[in-house]
């Protein structure tokens, strides 16, 4: 259940995060005497929509006016350490939560990632241990999970959250996850989105198997086309062709497309076994594109 999910955890992150932290940032944690119960209340309420329904910049919202109070956040803590609460509300904690963990968070998210709870549980408590950059202890567990967890979600959650930190033991790891038969194509999407650019051609089998891969988020494909496109590798050739006929999405299709006309002039005879794409609905689909 919670590798459903994790596309929601993922994209809703990077969509609202730094915004609910710039909001609140001018007043310290602990600051404010809020209705607490009132606003656990209207959390809980916004937790029962459909997921589709999902209001998840309101959900930040109210997680920033609890992080003003001391204590404010353990409710949701509180859900997320409940073997019975809904995965997906415990999901929903990890993002309305994430841009409010602080160091005092860390040892009851430690505690969180035992192997007395269930899956879900550790693998949120592990989530947002990745948000402690500098914390030694939450690194401490982290690396832990990752090199000797037998659960593979939660040490997958752990490889992740070390990715974000730009951790070079988890980077090295992508080729790993990447071909492991429990990695979904919603993680292997996280992977592409974490890869920093300068790493990005040390792993370039993955970004060539994402961009032909169709189950892999737009913008993920996107950045994976791109890092192709602009390859010193005659091997990108035929993956450029493959995505420029067959991608769903024309504005991929298009920069596939470019990219290997720009490809085929650095490498001239490099290109002469492969099929020519049709430049001509090429130039077609660019001319006919907003602005």
């Amino acid at each position: 259940m919670y590798k459903l999910l994790l596309p929601v955890l993922f994209l809703a992150l990077f969509a609202v995060a730094c915004d609910s932290r710039e909001d609140l940032a001018e007043l310290p944690q602990g600051s404010l005497t809020v209705d607490t119960e009132a606003l656990v209340a209207e959390w809980h309420a916004l937790a029962s929509a459909e997921n589709g329904d999902l209001d998840i910049e309101a959900a930040h919202q109210i997680a920033g006016q609890l992080s003003r109070t001391v204590g404010g956040l353990d409710p949701l803590f509180d859900v997320m350490a409940n073997p019975e609460s809904d995965p997906l509300t415990k999901v929903l904690v990890v993002i309305s939560t994430t841009p409010f963990i602080t160091e005092a968070h860390a040892p009851m998210l430690i505690e969180l990632t035992d192997a007395a709870h269930e899956q879900t549980t550790r693998s949120c408590a592990t989530n947002l241990l990745g948000q402690l950059d500098d914390h030694a202890p939450a690194a401490a567990r982290l690396h832990e999970l990752k090199d000797q967890e037998a659960n593979y979600t939660v040490r997958l959650a752990a490889i992740l959250s070390l990715m974000k930190q730009r951790d070079a033991e988890a980077l090295e790891m992508a080729p790993e996850i990447w071909e492991h038969p429990d990695t979904t194509d919603e993680q292997r999407t996280q992977i592409v989105y974490l890869m920093p650019n300068s790493r990005v051609y040390d792993f370039f089998d993955l970004f060539k198997d994402a961009a032909v891969n169709p189950n892999i988020e737009f913008s993920a494909r996107m950045r994976a086309v791109s890092v192709v496109a602009q390859a010193d590798d005659p091997s990108a050739l035929p993956i450029l062709e493959q995505v420029a006929r067959e991608d769903s999405s024309e504005d991929i299709r298009r920069l596939a497309t470019r990219g290997r006309i720009a490809m085929a002039e650095r490498f001239g005879e490099a290109i002469e076994d492969l099929e020519e794409v049709d430049l001509e609905d090429a130039d077609e689909a660019e001319t006919d594109a907003p602005e």
